[in-house]
């Protein structure tokens, strides 16, 4: 029963618990519309520090000159995610978004331990605080 896109609203439900069913479907709505435009935002950065790093082709580099914005990037990357629908079912469309937010975390996790182990000096900006 609980096999669908959303076990956790249909568990409430079938507890009787309707408009906390219908709370919790409105903020999965939104917590991944969120996420999805956040990596509409953030990917174009990412591209251009792995093209300025020389990973990607120095074209996804390139800063417009007058205007100051990456014009190649936002655009392979609309073009990326308006065609990714097009093979993709909902589902996995869900699954991709919340394995991408887990390997962000997790990419972000292990580069500040990394920072922290570098050097005496790093380690003292990334220390947290003791408990008593």
């Amino acid at each position: 029963m609980l096999a669908t896109g959303d076990p956790l609203a249909r568990a409430l439900r079938a507890a009787g618990l309707d408009r906390l069913a219908t709370l919790m479907s409105l903020g999965a709505v939104i917590a991944v519309t969120a996420v999805l435009l956040v990596f509409q935002l953030g990917q174009p950065r990412i591209l251009f520090a792995m093209a300025r790093d020389g990973l990607l082709p120095p074209a996804f580099a390139r800063v417009h000159g007058r205007f100051r914005h990456a014009g190649l990037r936002h655009r392979a990357h609309g073009v990326f995610v308006g065609v990714t629908p097009t093979f993709v079912t909902q589902d996995q469309a869900l699954e991709l978004t919340n394995i991408g937010t887990l390997f962000a975390f997790l990419l972000v996790a292990v580069g500040v331990m990394r920072c922290a182990s570098a050097s005496p000096r790093a380690r003292a900006r990334f220390g947290a605080p003791v408990i008593r």
